[in-house]
């Protein structure tokens, strides 16, 4: 029990320490050339604002049957466009952290059982796994890797 106390400490501790890391991550990095396309509604080569929810999913539908199908990644990219940086820097520092848990929910089946040094090895490995992604096309795709 005493252990356990001490791993969910550990563990809270190494969360926060990585979760402000990944944000300020987020903060330095910019966008890039591409991104400020996904602002607008896209019509091919012709692009517009977007005003409303109807027109989000739209450009979505124009996106997926223009250009390359990858939906998901897609529409989140230009749903984040829409607002502040700041909102995507949070969000994506929530999913990079709940991720990482999730991932080590597949060992362990409750989050108090999680081992402290797997929790952090999961957070120092999975960013380095993205050039895998690259060997296998159907995940890059699905994922909106390029």
């Amino acid at each position: 029990m005493f252990i356990q106390a001490i791993n969910w400490i550990i563990n809270i501790g190494i969360i926060s320490i990585i979760s402000i890391f990944f944000y300020r991550l987020n903060q330095i990095t910019g966008y890039a050339g591409d991104d400020f396309l996904y602002h607008f509604l896209y019509h091919g080569e012709c692009i517009s604002a977007i005003h409303n929810v109807f027109e989000w999913i739209q450009s979505v539908i124009n996106q997926t049957q223009m250009w390359n199908g990858r939906f998901i990644a897609q529409g989140l990219v230009q749903l984040f466009m829409q607002f502040p940086k700041e909102i995507f820097n949070i969000a994506n520092t929530i999913a990079f952290i709940a991720v990482g848990l999730l991932i080590n929910l597949l060992v362990r089946r409750r989050i108090r059982d999680v081992n402290p040094i797997y929790l952090l090895l999961t957070y120092c490995v999975f960013p380095t796994l993205d050039g895998l992604f690259y060997g296998f096309p159907e995940v890059s795709i699905i994922f909106g890797y390029r």
